[in-house]
């Protein structure tokens, strides 16, 4: 009887132990993760020269440019001795122009603003029947369309094989870039405009407005004169990257 009292206990705690190991009580969680990536775009408009050949008597969309002789009452702009030309319209005489466009058969509709202003991949200044220090200004605006921070990198322009490539007599003679909040930065020379425009920051939304007076030098670096009879097409190129990845 004592022998079969042992086997009893034994085959209990046997069980026992068998129900500890298969019968574990438990509680889990999941932790979901959503990402969702945000966007770099840029877009450019067309805001007007003060030079477009309409002769409607007003600097055209009110740039009456820097110095004397600026696009008054349609007569050509000069590059003035001011900033190192020799160009004087004492005569007021209206013989070149300055058109920009946001061409459709060069550039793509990208977007707009909050205000339903559309930009654009490019836009296209051209200048007709131009001459040695004629000085036209000319004003776009850059906005940030996406939803991350940039920082520009470049702002170019590339002549088109429709025309005449004048970039050795091409000069930025002077310009003004501002942004609301801001405080306005202004310079002369194209060096010094490809400095200024490194590194400025668009938040989403921020719209950068850039007015560059362009001046025809008379002679280029090698001395060769301006040609004549020539017509030129450039289109501006701007390259921006996400803010932390420009130092």
């Amino acid at each position: 009887m004592r022998k079969m009292v042992i086997l009893a206990i034994v085959a209990v705690l046997a069980l026992t132990s068998v129900g500890f190991g298969f019968a574990k009580w438990s509680s889990s969680v999941d932790a979901n993760v959503s990402v969702q990536t945000g966007n770099v775009l840029i877009g450019i408009r067309d805001v007007g020269t003060n030079d477009d050949g309409d002769n409607t008597g007003v600097a055209d969309y009110g740039i009456v440019g820097i110095g004397p002789n600026q696009g008054s009452y349609g007569a050509d702009p000069q590059w003035t001795n001011t900033y190192g030309g020799l160009g004087i319209n004492s005569e007021m005489k209206d013989v070149a122009s300055l058109k920009s466009t946001n061409d459709p058969t060069v550039c793509s509709y990208i977007g707009m603003t909050a205000d339903e202003t559309k930009y654009y991949s490019a836009i296209t200044e051209r200048i007709t029947n131009g001459y040695p220090w004629y000085g036209p200004t000319t004003r776009v605006q850059i906005a940030n369309l996406g939803s991350i921070p940039v920082k520009l990198e470049s702002f170019t322009w590339s002549w088109n094989s429709d025309g005449t490539n004048l970039d050795p007599w091409f000069n930025v003679v002077n310009y003004t870039i501002s942004m609301p909040g801001t405080a306005t930065i202004t310079g002369s020379g194209t060096a010094n405009f490809q400095t200024a425009l490194n590194h400025i920051q668009l938040h989403a939304g921020d719209v950068l407005t850039v007015e560059v007076q362009i001046g025809l030098s008379e002679t280029n670096a090698s001395g060769d004169l301006l040609p004549q009879l020539a017509t030129g097409t450039a289109t501006s190129h701007i390259t921006a990257s996400q803010w932390n990845e420009v130092q």
